[in-house]
């Protein structure tokens, strides 16, 4: 371990080392990321609403590229949106014709703000063991 470079030789062993460490925080990156997509993914299902609990079972994660992991719910799409922050349903007309609005079910926010928090945690933990 006792070598000695030349100045010269200074910048290109500087520049290997930090694409050595570059490589090792993006596989960590990686790492983490898919296990809080797996993570979270199961913790929507737990905590979605049910009514017979396809909604809440087809919920996934995917990774798209390095460090990015989407967690989504893959049949029943459109109903996130309108579960999360509710919607109006029924228009009756006539003189008394009125709209009603659907209760929000706030699931996805919580488990969002989980996932973000754990995701940095992660991530600051494996590289200051990486030191």
């Amino acid at each position: 371990m006792n070598e000695t470079i030349t100045p010269d030789q200074l910048a290109s062993v500087v520049g290997q080392v930090l694409q050595t460490f570059n490589h090792s925080v993006e596989t960590l990156t990686d790492q983490a990321a898919l296990e809080v997509g797996r993570e979270g993914a199961a913790l929507l299902r737990a905590g979605s609403p049910r009514r017979s609990g396809k909604y809440a079972r087809t919920w996934t994660y995917k990774q798209t590229k390095r460090g990015t992991v989407y967690i989504h719910n893959s049949k029943n799409y459109q109903l996130t949106h309108l579960l999360e922050k509710g919607h109006k349903t029924g228009y009756r007309t006539g003189k008394y014709g009125s709209k009603r609005q659907t209760r929000a079910i706030p699931h996805i926010s919580t488990v969002e703000t989980v996932v973000q928090e754990e995701f940095e945690t992660r991530i600051i933990r494996a590289i200051e063991y990486q030191r």
